[in-house]
């Protein structure tokens, strides 16, 4: 009888530490793997309305090595809106470029600390609807920063990263109405995102 509890205990105990050991294992940056993911986050740029919003994105990337990721990435930044009697304005932002983050986790760590840098093209728009015809202003550049974060694997191959940047916004174009005029104007924003990543591949 004591024999049969002492086998049963320690199946149990060694099927509780396999399950609570082989996802530590497993988890963590794989070389050669690859990543998509979702994200959501803020921004300090001010829009027209003179407030700072949200922003919405999604990235893909891969993971040369277990410390090493290379990515894309593109960001929607709503501008606000406003409106005075007649005239009403909305404004809004596309973000496209990518980068590279260098972590310092391992490939079995769950808490992978990382540096970013990034950097690509941007545009802005602002639509002004006035009751004679509508306005369209625009402006082109880039875009160039640089942070850190945290991968925080939850999962086998899932998880979430917190992130923060300080980039710098450059206009280099802006037009109104097919005009184009010099551009130069530019702007330093703080960010804060999070993503929801899922990893593929890999060995």
């Amino acid at each position: 009888m004591q024999i049969s509890k002492c086998l049963r205990f320690g199946a149990a105990f060694l099927a509780a530490v396999l399950t609570l050991s082989a996802p530590a294992i497993a988890q963590g940056l794989k070389a050669r793997s690859g990543e998509v993911a979702g994200v959501f986050g803020w921004e300090s740029l001010k829009g027209i309305d003179d407030k700072t919003h949200v922003l919405f994105g999604a990235s893909g990337g891969f993971n040369a090595s277990e410390r090493v990721q290379v990515f894309g990435e593109y960001t929607y930044l709503p501008l606000g809106s406003m409106s005075i009697v007649v005239v009403s304005a909305k404004g809004k932002a596309h973000l496209i470029g990518g980068g590279i983050r260098v972590h310092f986790g391992g490939a079995s760590s769950r808490v992978n600390p990382f540096v970013v840098g990034a950097g690509g093209f941007s545009r802005a728009t602002i639509t002004i609807n006035t009751p004679v015809s509508p306005i369209s202003a625009s402006g082109s550049g880039g875009y160039f920063g640089g942070g850190g974060g945290v991968s925080l694997f939850l999962g086998r191959n899932w998880g979430v990263r917190p992130e923060a940047r300080f980039e710098r916004l450059q206009w280099s174009t802006l037009s109104m109405s097919s005009i184009n005029f010099p551009g130069g104007e530019g702007a330093n924003v703080f960010t804060v995102r999070a993503s929801l990543f899922f990893q593929f591949g890999g060995r």
